[in-house]
């Protein structure tokens, strides 16, 4: 526990604890306990005895200032053989400040280059006549240690006029150790 005596801390890392068990494992977990309300899980009992930490977007927002810190210093001072193996990071745009069209633009002119190779890019959904349904503009391959998506939130969700868009990135251990900072 890395409270700093204050009592919105009582419940360690990030302010919420565990507040019950799941009535099934999950992600290849044995057993798979509930953190606050809806805020994420915390699975045990995977390949080689591991434990698995998530939480959702919703779980950050409600957690106390500071969990970064306090998250960073448990994985350096006390848990056991720690590993990040995956970390989702995404950023929501609600207003149409930025677009699959402008996120196809940018990659067209360079903007997804690293070290003069460009990744594979694929787009989804009808690019040639929208429809409403929702596009989506991946750049990477899903097996490769990053992987960004940025897709049209509003529109997948139901609403035809929505200019919400989310810019999601997965980070994985491959080829590569994803550092605590």
């Amino acid at each position: 526990d890395f409270s700093d005596g204050r009592e919105k801390y009582r419940n360690g890392i990030f302010g919420f604890g565990i507040t019950g068990q799941l009535p099934a494992g999950r992600n290849f977990y044995q057993r798979a306990y509930a953190l606050g309300e809806t805020f994420g899980f915390l699975g045990i009992g995977g390949q080689r005895g591991t434990a698995m930490i998530s939480v959702s977007g919703q779980g950050l927002a409600a957690a106390a200032d500071g969990w970064e810190h306090r998250l960073k210093a448990w994985l350096d001072h006390k848990a056991q053989r720690p590993r990040l193996t995956r970390v989702d990071v995404a950023h929501e745009l609600y207003a149409g400040e930025y677009t699959v069209d402008q996120a196809f633009e940018d990659y067209k002119a360079g903007g997804a280059d690293t070290q003069g190779r460009m990744p594979v890019c694929e787009q989804r959904g009808d690019w040639h006549k929208p429809n409403g349904s929702g596009r989506t503009f991946y750049i990477g391959k899903r097996a490769s240690g990053k992987f960004l998506r940025v897709y049209e939130k509003g529109k997948q969700l139901g609403d035809v006029d929505s200019e919400w868009v989310r810019v999601e990135c997965e980070f994985k251990s491959v080829d590569r150790v994803l550092p605590f900072d």
